[in-house]
C-alpha cells in the first residue's frame, strides 16, 4: 500500500459514521428539530427557506447512512423506517423549494410521526 492510498483511507474512516449516535446527534435531531420548529414560525424569507431545505436534505442523508450495514440495527424494521425517513425528508425539500407553508404543517407532522415510530421501537434498548 503507498502512502497515498493509507492516508486516503484514513481520511475516509475519520468520515465515516461509526454509530448511530453520532449520525443522529450530528445530523438526523438538528435537521428534524430544525423542521418541527418551522411549523411554528414558518420561514418568511427567501433565506428561511433555504435553511429548511438544507435541515430537509441534512435529514435524508442522515436516513440514507442509517441505512448502511455499518449502522443498521437490523435488515428490515430498521431499513424500512430509515427509508421513511428519506421519503419524508425529501417530500419536505419539496415543500422548502415551493415555499409552500400550507404543506409545511403535514411535511413536519409527517417528519415527527417518522420519528416517534422508530424512537418508539428502538429507543427504549431493545426491539419491542
Amino acid at each position: 500500500m503507498t502512502f497515498a492510498s493509507v492516508t486516503y483511507a484514513r481520511q475516509t474512516a475519520a468520515r465515516t459514521p461509526r454509530t448511530v449516535t453520532q449520525v443522529t446527534t450530528a445530523m438526523t435531531i438538528p435537521a428534524s428539530d430544525a423542521i418541527v420548529d418551522a411549523t411554528a414560525e414558518p420561514p418568511a424569507t427567501a433565506e428561511a427557506w433555504a435553511a429548511l431545505r438544507k435541515s430537509a436534505v441534512t435529514l435524508a442523508e442522515s436516513g440514507r447512512l442509517l441505512m448502511t450495514d455499518a449502522l443498521a440495527k437490523d435488515k428490515n424494521t430498521w431499513v424500512e423506517m430509515a427509508r421513511d425517513l428519506v421519503r419524508e425528508a425529501e417530500a419536505t425539500v419539496k415543500v422548502a423549494e415551493a415555499k409552500d407553508r400550507d404543506a409545511l404543517e403535514n411535511a413536519s407532522d409527517s417528519v415527527y410521526a417518522t420519528c416517534k415510530a422508530c424512537h418508539g421501537r428502538y429507543m427504549s434498548g431493545s426491539v419491542q
